[in-house]
């Protein structure tokens, strides 16, 4: 059983010009309870967009995400006992930046 996991998590964007922006490509994750987990990246890597669909802020235009077993669906209230917490650090350098998913 995995604290988090995600099964070809995808999400679109729609630019105002009508083009579709891919901001996750089908992400398969697993996180064991206990693990600590940080996410890195250049920016527009879609580092952010994946917490959030974690969280249930977001919703994924393809894909699951399950915490704790439970299955994501109606946004971040059906799970939110679930979580204890998450953290968006500030730049560790030009370009990349930290977030962390922790005690879950």
């Amino acid at each position: 059983m995995y604290a988090i996991e995600t099964t070809k998590l995808t999400k679109r964007y729609r630019s105002l010009f009508g083009r579709d922006i891919l901001a996750v490509d089908g992400l398969d994750l697993k996180v064991e309870r206990g693990e600590i987990f940080g996410f890195l990246g250049p920016n527009g890597a879609g580092k952010t967009t994946t917490v959030k669909m974690l969280l249930g802020i977001v919703l994924p235009t393809s894909g699951m995400v399950f915490l704790n077993v439970a299955y994501l669906v109606l946004g971040f209230w059906l799970v939110l006992s679930l979580k204890t917490g998450v953290y968006n650090f500030g730049f560790l350098w030009s370009g990349l930046m930290m977030v962390f998913i922790f005690f879950v």
